[in-house]
């Protein structure tokens, strides 16, 4: 495969991640970007990070009511809650209009363009460990349908903002070092390029730690690589130490956002108002931790090799002789982000992320997961029978995914809170550990259930709630809750348009990077 056509069928698979993330988008924000971007509305229209009305994911302090999240998103969403602030008070349109517009737009068009950049980042690691072109698409393209990341970044969650951070960062480093490798003698342009790659990874690990502080499980992993790196081209950085202190100062003013915004909303810059709001729940990190453990990785409701099987060749990936010299320090890097990730998350009062599909924290290092199976797979030489059980896990993870994008991930929630424990209902206890309590053994039912014209939740039919019940793509939901046919059939027309196009890109991608023969 030549390089131009490689880079065409890349640019064809980026356009095509957006548009499918768009198509399949709900078209709404679930709860906590929710939450985020009503912040990024009080500070456009009021100056302020205080919130008018409380919800399930507010503190309050002195009478006012605050996000308990870190303020990452927020910052992310302020120039589409400007806009939507600038379209109502300063052109008068409609406040509800402009809102109800803003938040389509994110979800429908602003977040999607993350799940680009999240495929992007991945193919780019997997191109720098010099990993074949073909399978470098392949395996992006399956990070995007073949994985939970197609539930998520669907939603308007952060998920693949924190997976995009993760993926470039590691890039970034990956290639310092063999930029530095590369070129013994150190030329200026070495130094300048070196500097300015171990920079970006910092300034990036910078933005994810600002988005939510369990991303130190990612830094812990990316410091892995960057330390002996820098102290092993340490000639490299006291030559460009400048340019160097220019990207360190970037990264400390990242990341002082946070206890900025702590200060802002409590007073104390050390206070980010978890440890009030987890209370009611016994503590922030009050699981046991081979519950934790058990859940992520065995349980029959939320083990992530049930949700996104590709995931079995992780391990035998990472023990390959072959894959641990190929990944070297990357390889290390890689089991202490993971080890990391599992105890934090395991000890985590929401170990599973409340009732979505599967555990939706696993997506933020999906991108990194994927790369010792595509190292495997570059060089390995596979039997038919090997190849025919690689397709079928490829395929079960897509239609695992279609499966759980096609209806609201919150309808089995609904369906048997019983299911669930804790305030709210919000920790899974049989939604965990039986498998008649499984999302996934839930899901297939309730799809079945749906095609064959059967209702879902005892609603009425006027009854707002229905948008629960019915096929999770914005058209569908919009005409639940839109009183105009116009809108909806313009939606329903947007949709279509989306579909076709997405289609058309993806055909295009698989024409270049896999050519019929002549």
């Amino acid at each position: 495969m030549t390089d131009q056509a490689y880079h065409a069928a890349l640019r064809w698979l980026a356009l095509t991640a957006w548009l499918t993330y768009a198509a399949l988008s709900a078209g709404s924000l679930s709860i906590d970007p929710e939450t985020r971007f009503r912040v990024a509305e009080s500070i456009a229209r009021n100056g302020t990070v205080a919130l008018a009305e409380p919800n399930l994911h507010t503190v309050e302090h002195d009478g006012k009511h605050y996000s308990l999240f870190f303020p990452g998103q927020t910052l992310v969403l302020l120039p589409v809650a400007a806009a939507e602030v600038l379209a109502a008070d300063g052109f008068g349109i409609d406040a509800n209009l402009a809102a109800t517009g803003a938040r389509f737009a994110t979800a429908v068009f602003v977040m999607p363009a993350f799940a680009l950049l999240y495929l992007l980042g991945h193919v780019a690691l997997l191109r720098a460990l010099e990993v074949g072109r073909r399978l470098a698409l392949f395996s992006g393209g399956l990070l995007l349908i073949g994985t939970h990341a197609l539930i998520w970044g669907t939603n308007g969650s952060e998920e693949t903002i924190l997976g995009a951070i993760s993926a470039w960062a590691f890039w970034a480093l990956v290639s310092a070092d063999r930029i530095a490798r590369d070129d013994p003698d150190a030329s200026a342009a070495t130094v300048r390029a070196y500097v300015r790659h171990l920079g970006l990874a910092g300034v990036l690990l910078a933005i994810g730690m600002i988005h939510r502080s369990t991303f130190i499980a990612v830094a812990g992993g990316a410091a892995v690589l960057a330390i002996p790196s820098m102290l092993g081209h340490r000639r490299l950085l006291i030559r460009g130490w400048g340019r160097f202190a220019v990207w360190v100062a970037a990264g400390v003013v990242v990341v002082a956002t946070v206890p900025l915004y702590n200060w802002i909303r409590f007073g104390n810059a050390l206070d980010t108002g978890y440890g009030r709001y987890y209370e009611a729940f016994g503590g922030v990190f009050s699981t046991d931790l081979l519950t934790g453990l058990r859940g992520h990785l065995l349980s029959p409701g939320k083990s992530v090799f049930l949700y996104v099987p590709w995931l079995v060749l992780l391990p035998p990936a990472l023990l390959m002789p072959g894959v641990r010299r190929r990944l070297g320090r990357l390889g290390v890097a890689l089991l202490v982000m993971i080890a990391l990730h599992l105890l934090i998350y395991s000890k985590f009062i929401f170990w599973a992320g409340a009732f979505g599909w599967s555990v939706r924290f696993h997506v933020s290092i999906m991108p990194l997961l994927f790369v010792p199976i595509a190292v495997w797979l570059d060089r390995a030489t596979l039997k038919r029978g090997v190849r025919v059980a690689l397709v079928l896990l490829a395929t079960a993870s897509v239609l695992i995914q279609l499966a759980g994008r096609a209806l609201n991930d919150g309808l089995e929630h609904r369906q048997h809170p019983e299911y669930y424990t804790g305030p709210d209902n919000l920790i899974p206890d049989e939604a965990a550990w039986t498998w008649h309590g499984s999302q996934l053994t839930l899901r297939l039912v309730n799809i079945g259930r749906k095609l064959s014209g059967r209702r879902l939740l005892d609603l009425e039919e006027g009854d707002p709630q229905r948008i629960v019940t019915v096929w999770s793509i914005f058209p569908c939901r919009a005409a639940v809750v839109m009183k105009s046919r116009v809108i909806v059939i313009a939606l329903w027309a947007l949709w279509i348009l989306l579909v076709a196009a997405a289609l058309g890109a993806g055909g295009r991608t698989v024409s270049l990077a896999w050519p019929r023969a002549p």
